[in-house]
């Protein structure tokens, strides 16, 4: 009886021993009434499958079976940049009311996945996920892996799950109270739509920058925004589940594409913004070394992922010291805009590496190490924002202080120009007037001269006359000379009077009606009638210095017209204000243009705008001992003194016309009886 016992009790232990080995004890995740959410990182055992040789039948044998081991850690497991298949598996026990729950495999980046989870029959089904099929293939539609599993109360499962990737390998496994998982998946979307909605804003927020200044920086740092952008959204799944379902094979390289181009946008805006071909051109030939390597990184992909990806993660380490150490140099340079720009990089490399870090399995993978890049990317994009403005500041200072030594060196030109202007005019003037008191001077010295050696008579009548005639001559030109020196630095003392217009008009017509009737030639004027509608407008003059303008400009007309032919006609035009302000004792009405024209030999076109300077003589008159090119200036100066206007018009063979415009005022009596 007792060796029967005996033998029970040996083939029971056989038993249970045969049943350990076959199926392993792990340690099971229970589902409780409570749980919403159940994340499995501590129930899953390992196995590493180095040569990928072994299928679900090798896994659950007991060969391999007793070679998995227990993750026992909360953290996710990362195997970083491992070339290895992995296997993980994990015993459940539902005791809720709920028949279904979701396990989700939340890092998009993995090539292939095949879950295994048994049925009624003691049969493993396989559920086949990866970025290397189709999008539309996964039972549920969503940016992570997810698939349904279905359990009966109080019923246990052991899944098994394969992973293979060329990227970095992470297990990040929940099972999730279907509800709880909805709105766990809306909270994601809305963080997400917050950093890419930034992120969209300030791509146009400096696309819009660059059109308008048209600053490489901003287009670069566009750049740089958009393939950190996309490289977020192929790293979170969003680009293959919206912009690029159908392909696969580029989903799988994406990541690795965007990065490299980023690195280097982000080297081409750091050479860009910092101005470093002016504060660091030792640094040129580095940067473009690694903007071509990145350049170079990104063309490699399409050859070789695994070698691309290597590359990829030196070419950002030579990225990362590359863009510090030039905005430390430039920082202690003194250079302004680098204070935000390496505060802005140091934030968002210190992110970036904390990923890579997290990615290679260095840094345990929790929210904040696998959100980290795009966390820092966040403060970074605020903060380049910044540097871009406070750039912008230091552009318009500078461009304020280029401008004012622009408008400084214009002065200083101008100036300078004026002053060549009036060393050439004195210059001129000097040699005009040296020649206009020369000749006569001459004249006299030869005169005395030949009566000195005996060759005229001392009082030789012609030559005495020809003496006296330059002599007057050279004091009229003194005179006119000392004359056109006092009007124009207004030192000339002038007797202003308010007169009637109309009676000053009457006297003076007659007065040149008088001169140019002796002289042999037609003066036509306005009727006698006309004065008398002039009554009560005024001018304020110097009779005599007027006398002397109208008699100078009467006499020019008479000399330059034929006798018995030349005709002088005198024209009057008043331009009256519209409106009559009554708040002053005289008030401006408006003006009086007097015009003198004759039929003589006319002007030049060319010499029109010079016939008002100092000893100028038009190209077609004969030079004689009367004239000497000051009575026009003299008369402008006056004109001026009267705050009027002077201007001429001719034209060859037809005559020229003199204008001069005067203020012309209405006494305040008058305007009330005219109002």
């Amino acid at each position: 009886m007792s060796l029967r016992l005996l033998k029970y009790v040996f083939v029971l232990f056989i038993i249970i021993f045969i049943n350990s080995i076959s199926h392993p004890k792990v340690q099971a995740a229970t589902l409780q009434p409570s749980t919403n959410k159940l994340i499995l990182h501590s129930s899953l055992e390992l196995l590493e499958d180095k040569d990928n040789s072994l299928t679900i039948e090798d896994v659950v044998s007991p060969t391999y079976s007793n070679q998995f081991s227990s993750h026992e850690s909360t953290e996710v497991p990362n195997f970083g940049y491992a070339a290895s298949v992995y296997w993980a598996r994990f015993e459940i026990t539902n005791q809720s009311m709920l028949d279904t729950w979701m396990l989700e495999i939340s890092y998009p980046p993995l090539n292939e996945i095949s879950i295994y989870i048994p049925n009624q029959d003691g049969e493993y089904e396989k559920h086949q996920y990866g970025n290397q099929y189709p999008f539309k293939f996964r039972e549920i539609i969503h940016r992570n892996f997810v698939v349904p599993i279905d359990m009966e109360l109080e019923e246990s499962k052991l899944i098994y799950i394969r992973f293979e990737t060329d990227g970095a390998l992470q297990m990040p496994l929940t099972l999730w109270e279907p509800t709880t998982f909805i709105e766990k998946t809306q909270k994601e979307f809305i963080y997400l739509g917050l950093y890419y909605g930034i992120a969209a804003s300030m791509i146009l927020y400096n696309l819009f920058l660059f059109f308008s200044l048209r600053d490489k920086s901003y287009l670069y740092y566009v750049m740089v925004i958009f393939t950190s952008m996309f490289a977020n959204l192929a790293l979170n799944g969003l680009a293959f589940q919206y912009v690029w379902p159908d392909y696969p094979w580029w989903n799988m390289r994406s990541i690795v594409f965007f990065i490299c181009l980023g690195s280097a946008f982000s080297l081409l805006f750091t050479r860009n913004f910092l101005d470093m071909n002016i504060y660091l051109p030792k640094f040129k030939r580095f940067f473009q070394f690694a903007i071509l390597m990145n350049f170079l990184n990104a063309g490699l992909l399409f050859i070789s992922y695994p070698i691309a990806l290597n590359v990829m993660v030196v070419s950002a380490v030579v990225t990362i010291v590359t863009i510090l150490s030039a905005s430390f140099i430039c920082l202690k340079k003194g250079i302004r805009q680098a204070r935000f720009f390496l505060l802005a990089w140091v934030v968002y490399l210190i992110g970036f590496f904390v990923s890579i870090l997290a990615d290679g399995g260095i840094l345990p993978l929790v929210v904040w190490t696998k959100y980290s890049a795009q966390i820092a990317g966040v403060f970074e994009m605020i903060l380049l924002s910044l540097a871009l403005g406070d750039r912008i500041t230091i552009m318009r200072r500078e461009k304020e202080i280029a401008e004012r030594e622009v408008r400084e060196s214009q002065k200083l030109a101008v100036a300078n120009k004026q002053l060549r202007q009036m060393e050439k005019s004195r210059t001129a003037l000097l040699t005009s007037i040296a020649h206009e008191l020369g000749t006569p001077i001459t004249l006299v010295q030869s005169y005395t001269q030949a009566v000195q050696e005996g060759l005229i008579e001392a009082n030789n009548t012609r030559y005495i006359n020809m003496i006296q005639k330059r002599l007057t001559l050279l004091d009229r030109l003194t005179k006119d000379l000392l004359e056109l020196a006092k009007l124009q630095s207004n030192h000339i003392n002038l007797d202003f009077q308010q007169v009637n217009f109309g009676d000053w008009v009457e006297k003076f017509v007659q007065t040149i009606e008088l001169d140019t009737n002796q002289s042999g030639r037609i003066f036509h004027y306005p009727p006698l009638e006309e004065y008398k509608q002039m009554d009560g407008l005024y001018i304020t003059i110097d009779k005599e210095r007027m006398d002397q303008v109208f008699t100078n400009i009467i006499w020019n007309a008479i000399k330059h017209t034929s006798e018995m032919e030349g005709e002088i006609t005198l024209t009057i035009t008043i331009e009256m204000q519209e409106e009559v302000q009554e708040y002053a004792e005289d008030e401006l009405e408006g003006r009086v243009i007097i015009a003198i024209h004759d039929n003589g030999e006319g002007i030049p076109e060319k010499d029109i705008p010079f016939v008002f300077n100092r000893f100028y003589q038009a190209s077609n008159i004969q030079k004689d001992d009367n004239g000497m090119g000051l009575g026009l200036a003299i008369t402008k100066e006056l004109i001026h003194a009267h705050k009027g206007e002077i201007w001429v018009e001719s034209k060859v063979l037809h005559g020229t016309t003199f204008y001069i415009a005067l203020p012309l005022l209405q006494n305040r009596i008058h305007i009330k009886e005219r109002v």
